[in-house]
């Protein structure tokens, strides 16, 4: 999801910027979605892991230590 809303914002971004091309379809709407697709790209790379480890912090460190222990057994299968 991530990586395809990258490839939309640098494609059209790429054409819209192309020195004497005017191009009539670059219109508000499209302006708007890109803007939040940047939004969710920011959320999903930096925000939520921000605040996913703070609130990972906030847990005993007990259990932290405990989910360590859990993560680094090798998954059987």
């Amino acid at each position: 999801m991530v990586q395809k809303s990258l490839d939309v914002v640098r494609v059209i971004g790429k054409e819209a910027v192309q020195p004497g091309v005017l191009d009539l379809k670059d219109d508000r709407d499209t302006a708007l979605q890109l803007l939040k697709f940047v939004h969710a790209i920011a959320t999903q790379m930096i925000s939520h892991p921000k605040n996913m480890e703070a609130m990972y912090q906030k847990l005993p460190e007990s259990k932290r230590k405990a989910i360590e222990v859990r993560d680094a057994k090798p998954v059987s299968r």
